[in-house]
């Protein structure tokens, strides 16, 4: 193939100017190409990463059930009879998750039953 240069004037006017511009852009836009199909993957990707951020804070957000009454009760008695504890502690005396004492603590400090240390 020729390139624009060597085609004669009259020629090269007959072939018209869009056919030129397009031959010598040419290289220039199969590189923007690659380069926006480049982009378009990495945003798919960050996409992707996101929903999944989102989708994992959610569940971190997301309260579990609140912990039923016998277990408050059985977290403040534990706590009137040893005056204080780790939230561990009480998790392991009582055999529930540290978890269910998180929660359980939280309301009773609403409820003014038990006090933070």
């Amino acid at each position: 193939m020729s390139s624009a240069s060597d085609i004669p004037p009259k020629e090269l006017m007959s072939r018209g100017v869009s056919y030129v511009a397009a031959a010598v852009i040419h290289p220039d836009i199969e590189d923007m190409k690659e380069q926006i199909n480049s982009l378009k993957h990495e945003i798919v990707v960050i996409r992707r990463d996101l929903e999944d951020m989102k989708a994992q804070l959610g569940r971190e957000a997301v309260p579990e059930a609140l912990p039923s009454r016998e277990i408050m009760d059985a977290i403040a008695l534990y706590l009137k009879k040893e005056k204080e504890a780790y939230p561990s502690d009480i998790a392991d005396a009582l055999g529930i998750s540290v978890r269910e004492v998180l929660a359980a603590l939280s309301i009773l400090k609403q409820e003014r039953k038990v006090a933070e240390v």
